[in-house]
């Protein structure tokens, strides 16, 4: 439980990460940050955080998956060696790899679960991107609207 709790933790973590320090990891300097971001067109902007939330989706999905993989290994694995202690008729070894496959299990289904909430936060949090940006891009067009019709 504990550890796909800090799963969770980490993809969310990642996630607005990547999500809230995009130029950072373009430029290594504030200086060209600060240049690249006085060139560039609020359109230009818009692109960059578009793609910085389309790129974080798909990392928190990858690694979503891989831990999902991991954990599903290791019950198959689990499951293996109980076969085996039973095939052998060892009942000490059958019972332990029982408990073995039950902590497995768990492991994957909190694992699986971890996995969906952090992919369903990363979602709503492009969700949330996206509707800032329609807000933004109407009070723009208010804007234009009102400097347009002040002649």
């Amino acid at each position: 439980m504990g550890k796909s709790i800090f799963f969770v933790a980490a993809l969310v973590s990642t996630t607005m990460l990547i999500a809230c320090n995009s130029n950072s990891s373009q430029n290594s300097s504030t200086s060209t940050t600060e240049d690249t971001l006085a060139k560039s067109t609020p359109g230009q902007r818009l692109d960059q955080v578009i793609e910085n939330v389309e790129q974080s989706a798909a990392h928190t999905t990858a690694m979503a998956q891989r831990e999902v993989k991991k954990a599903e290994a290791a019950m198959q694995e689990a499951k293996q060696d109980l076969a085996e202690a039973k095939d052998r008729g060892d009942a000490k070894a059958e019972k332990e790899a029982q408990k073995a496959l039950d902590k497995a299990t768990q492991v994957w289904e909190n694992t699986k679960k971890g996995a969906e909430k952090a992919v369903d936060a990363t979602k709503n949090a492009a969700r949330r991107t996206g509707e800032a940006v329609d807000t933004s891009l109407q009070r723009a067009g208010r804007k234009v609207d009102d400097l347009l019709n002040k002649d």
